[in-house]
């Protein structure tokens, strides 16, 4: 199981950096079609706050239904 930590300030490199070390693999965030900007914040992608613990085995899909959004 990988945990992966989101505040209010963590970045997208910083979540790609958590998680080739959680993973050993690459992640890629996108934005709408175009990936996201390293320099962008998760929650102003529309992530929530609070802790995102996953099997590093789920498909991209798998993933994007843990990622709690804003509604």
């Amino acid at each position: 199981m990988a945990k992966f930590i989101i505040t209010a300030t963590t970045t997208v490199a910083e979540l790609k950096d958590q998680f080739g070390k959680e993973a050993g693999g690459v992640l890629r965030v996108y934005e709408g079609r175009s990936e996201a900007a390293d320099d962008a914040t998760l929650v102003s992608l529309g992530a929530k706050e609070g802790e995102l613990e996953c099997r590093t085995s789920r498909t991209v899909g798998g993933i994007w239904g843990w990622i709690p959004k804003v509604k």
